[in-house]
């Protein structure tokens, strides 16, 4: 029998988080090996513990204590290759419709499906939490958020709340704010299609014809330790220094914005003008 084939793409964090996993060495002076066995030894038992340990004994930057105190206490849900977060992926989709939350997964099956018949360029990259679908940024997200019903979280600007798409409340900047709640299959129905499909035809359209300005503290901060990457950022054209202000400003978490403003010091460093 045919195995199934996997439906999922890699997150882009696990490109960031291997480029991490390659220079710490030559950042750090020791190999993530070294790190973990010396954490396990020497540092704090908890996770969040370990990574303060990390950053003032060490002097180690917030994303290279981050990921570290995550593999050493076994929590990383990445892994090392993109074999193993594929993987993870399933596993991660599996664990988020178990138990009481076990009969929605014929619901994240549709939305699946339907998203993925989009186009060719739509890519699903499945988090602990839930699952968001991309194109060059994330334009829909699948969450359960209750025992009884999934939200699909959909990036729609200002569309105005309609029938059953409403707003919802988001931190600053974030772009997936509206959704639709659904409680069962047969409600995936022409408006839910309609308001999926905007999603992935207009939202990162408008998104791209916005040109932020305000370069995040962040990445301010890290240009000026760079020249070399300043200087690059410094020949971008408009649109392009506002895509990596995107990337930057959009990260959520703060260990997620530390990440990507490593992974914005090595591309802009090396002349790369795209964040991917």
């Amino acid at each position: 029998m045919a195995r199934k084939r996997n439906p999922y793409s890699v997150h882009p964090a696990v490109a960031m988080m291997r480029s991490q996993v390659e220079k710490v060495e030559e950042k750090t002076g020791r190999t993530l090996p070294q790190w973990i066995e010396l954490v396990r030894k020497r540092g704090p038992a908890g996770e969040k513990e370990r990574r303060a340990w990390l950053a003032k004994e060490h002097g180690l930057q917030r994303s290279f204590a981050w990921w570290i105190a995550e593999r050493a206490s076994g929590t990383s849900p990445w892994g090392g290759s993109d074999e193993e977060y594929l993987e993870q992926a399933v596993r991660s989709v599996d664990a988020q419709y178990s138990g009481p939350k076990a009969a929605l997964r014929p619901i994240y099956d549709r939305l699946l499906e339907l998203g993925l018949s989009l186009g060719k360029d739509v890519r699903v990259s499945p988090c602990e939490t839930m699952v968001p679908f991309f194109r060059k940024y994330a334009f829909a997200e699948v969450h359960t958020s209750t025992n009884t019903r999934v939200d699909l979280h959909l990036a729609l600007g200002d569309a105005k709340p309609s029938g059953r798409l409403e707003k919802i409340r988001t931190p600053s900047g974030e772009r997936v704010g509206h959704r639709i709640g659904i409680s069962s299959p047969g409600e995936i129905d022409g408006e839910v299609e309609r308001w999926l499909r905007a999603a992935y035809e207009a939202g990162d359209e408008a998104r791209r014809r916005e040109v932020p300005s305000e370069i995040p503290a962040e990445l301010a901060a890290a240009l000026k330790g760079n020249a070399k990457a300043r200087a690059f950022f410094g020949t971008l054209a408009p649109g392009q220094k506002g895509e990596w202000i995107r990337f930057i400003a959009e990260a959520r978490k703060p260990e997620t914005r530390a990440k990507r403003v490593a992974r914005a010091m090595d591309r802009l460093a090396a002349g790369k003008k795209t964040t991917y």
